[in-house]
């Protein structure tokens, strides 16, 4: 994909984030359609738990 080629080369990948979704259809998967470039998301919120 060449957007995601060109920001590669742009990010500064130690401090940026780029998330990219494909809107394609709207028939479910949208976890297949999104990708990250750069700074990984640390997940710092409350998990949910179910006794």
């Amino acid at each position: 994909m060449e957007l995601i080629a060109a920001l590669t080369g742009l990010i500064k990948h130690d401090q940026d984030r780029i998330m990219i979704i494909d809107l394609g259809p709207a028939d479910g998967g949208a976890d297949d359609r999104i990708e990250f470039i750069g700074v990984r998301a640390v997940d710092s919120s409350p998990k949910a738990v179910i006794v």
